[in-house]
């Protein structure tokens, strides 16, 4: 099984001005870098937070998943059900959708609700791992580049 990096990939949703910090920077490799059999690394994508992902104001977004890392991983289709884990091991099970725009999105209410529960913040990193087939464990990082625990 061959996998991709594509959590610096440029999207469609890719920020041209985001350039993570070295913290953070550490914390993608050291997620990529988890023993897997055989050598294998897990793909990873991560999102900065904008105004637009962060409650209240993401009832009309949600959050983006890349397209290419949907159509790798996903299999393509109009709508994929996932879930997503916390570190403290709280799980959402959240239905990712193509849009009217054709873009791939945690909808606004499974994502709020993560969101909120996890304090996450304009300005954040958030990293998704897929640790298996639809299960993505999330870690959110602050603007100073540590790890929320809460």
């Amino acid at each position: 099984m061959e996998v991709v990096d594509l959590s610096s990939s440029e999207d469609e949703y890719s920020d041209a001005q985001f350039v993570p910090c070295a913290l953070c920077r550490q914390a993608c490799q050291r997620m990529r870098d988890a023993p897997l059999p055989h050598g294998q690394t897990y793909p990873v994508f991560y999102k900065k937070i904008t105004k637009a992902m962060v409650p209240p104001t993401s009832h009309r977004s949600g959050l983006a998943v890349p397209k290419r890392f949907y159509q790798r991983y996903f299999q393509f289709s109009e709508c994929r059900p996932v879930t997503i884990q916390d570190p403290t091991g709280r799980r959402w099970h959240i239905d990712i959708h193509k849009d009217k725009q054709g873009f791939f999105q945690f909808p606004s209410i499974g994502w709020n609700d993560f969101a909120r529960r996890n304090h996450v913040k304009l300005g954040d990193l958030v990293l998704f791992k897929l640790v298996a087939n639809s299960y993505l464990k999330v870690q959110v990082f602050s603007t100073d580049g540590l790890l929320k625990k809460k």
